[in-house]
């Protein structure tokens, strides 16, 4: 049966093949076979799409010489796997290579998802000759379990959590695409879901706490960041008109790039706020209010600049 699945048997072949194991009183162990290559196919193309190695090795750049050429896993920096260090120039590449990887990625999961259903389709619509039960009935959980949508749904995100965590881990350029594009990684995973959704409306959303590292870390700095480095070198660095027109940049774009999601929109926006009053905070700390704001018999001091 599993031959016959991989080879992408049209249906009544495969339900044939199914009612025959049923005959032979191997159906629940042929099930939670095929279940398993499912998930265990669709493990290694995840972890595959996110290992920075493979990503060196398929992602073309122009050396020296001007001839393309391949990376070798090692970036030249001798360091271990998954932090060797990136080409010059090379960023741009590696960032598109990871977020096609990772929409091949989707439609694998949707493919698996679409199999599932469809054995779940003919396990119901197949029965057994003598009770005329269908064959879903007859199902040990076991099988049962390795075939529903709730338990796909669970596995898919604690797949893609534990992947994402050991990416970001073992590779600098993957956490910083991870959390400096993150309205990219959520449009990614809530368009997975939405296509999940449509392929079984039994299959549960999968949510975004897989996802919650690296929505923290990216809430915590695109807008605070450059605050802290406008008021950072005192008042003599301060270029007001210039750095808050930056500022103000900052938060125009990220209001646009967020709207992908709602609930980020949101927190995006409230970030916004807080942004404002922050700034208010630091321009009224860098205010002088003692005697020498008003002296008039020397040079200009500091505060008064």
């Amino acid at each position: 049966v599993g031959s016959v699945a991989a080879s992408g048997a049209p249906h009544p072949q495969l339900a044939t093949c199914l009612h025959a194991v049923f005959c032979l009183g191997r159906l629940d162990d042929c099930i939670v076979d095929l279940a398993g290559r499912v998930r265990s196919d669709l493990r290694t193309r995840i972890r595959s799409a996110l290992d920075m190695s493979s990503l060196m090795q398929k992602t073309p750049f122009v050396s020296g010489s001007g001839q393309a050429a391949y990376g070798s896993g090692s970036g030249g920096g001798g360091g271990p796997p998954g932090r060797a260090n990136l080409p010059a120039g090379q960023s741009a590449a590696y960032s598109q290579a990871l977020w096609s990887g990772l929409d091949a990625l989707n439609e694998e999961a949707i493919s698996g998802a679409q199999f599932l259903a469809s054995l779940r389709r003919i396990l119901a619509k197949k029965r057994d000759p003598n009770t005329q039960r269908p064959l879903s009935d007859l199902l040990s959980p076991a099988a049962s379990e390795a075939i529903s949508p709730a338990g796909f749904a669970d596995w898919l995100s604690d797949c893609l959590r534990d992947s994402l965590a050991n990416a970001a881990s073992a590779s600098a350029f993957l956490k910083h695409a991870f959390e400096g594009e993150y309205p990219r990684l959520l449009k990614s995973a809530n368009d997975l879901s939405t296509r999940l959704a449509a392929v079984d409306e039994e299959l549960p959303l999968l949510g975004r706490a897989h996802l919650a590292s690296f929505e923290a870390a990216y809430l915590s700095s695109r807008l605070f960041d450059p605050v802290d480095a406008m008021f950072s070198g005192g008042q003599k660095s301060l270029n007001s008109e210039i750095e808050i027109r930056r500022i103000v940049e900052a938060m125009t774009s990220e209001l646009t790039f967020t709207q992908v999601d709602q609930d980020l929109l949101l927190k995006i926006a409230k970030n916004v706020v807080k942004t404002v009053q922050f700034v208010c905070r630091k321009a009224e700390a860098t205010r002088v209010a003692d005697a020498t704001a008003s002296q008039v018999l020397g040079p200009p001091t500091e505060g008064q600049q």
